[in-house]
């Protein structure tokens, strides 16, 4: 797995003269990211199918929340089950997505966070984002450990972890 280019912003809510700053969580959660979004599209353009493909693989048995688990997310939420069985009753979603979403499913089993009721019919736990974003949060310290203590090598070593 590539490490994933990110970026932590802490906004602080109050203002010169002192007075709170209030700033919606929606716009927090969703609205920046949006707007940076389309800073960068501008700046470097679209990224191609072939990226977002590639991109979209590699999320597959990564160690945090990601975009698959999010449309697990929803397909949970909008049919009550995962079904990700081929066939005509197949949401867009699924039908789009179907393989990755399986091995999606299948890496979450492994932490306990997904299990199959019936063949290719899914749940995912309700504590698997908390989960999933308090392992990343962990392999981010670990990282940064490793970096400080091995100095000029920590990125060979990183690296080399994550291809695994």
């Amino acid at each position: 797995m590539g490490a994933v280019a990110h970026t932590h912003i802490i906004v602080r809510g109050v203002l010169d003269d002192g007075r709170i700053f209030n700033i919606a969580g929606d716009y927090i959660a969703h609205g920046i990211r949006h707007r940076a979004s389309e800073l960068v599209t501008l700046e470097l353009g679209h990224q191609s199918e072939i990226e977002l493909q590639t991109k979209l693989r590699s999320e597959v048995e990564a160690e945090r929340w990601t975009r698959h688990d999010k449309m697990l997310q929803t397909e949970q939420r909008e049919q009550g089950i995962i079904d990700l069985r081929p066939g005509e009753g197949a949401t867009y979603l699924v039908r789009e997505n179907r393989g990755l979403m399986i091995g999606r499913v299948k890496h979450l089993e492994r932490y306990g966070l997904a299990n199959e009721v019936e063949p290719r019919r899914w749940g995912v736990s309700d504590r698997a984002e908390g989960s999933l974003t308090e392992l990343s949060e962990r392999n981010d310290v670990i990282k940064t450990v490793i970096r400080r203590a091995l100095g000029r090598w920590a990125n060979v070593w990183v690296e080399t972890l994550e291809m695994q």
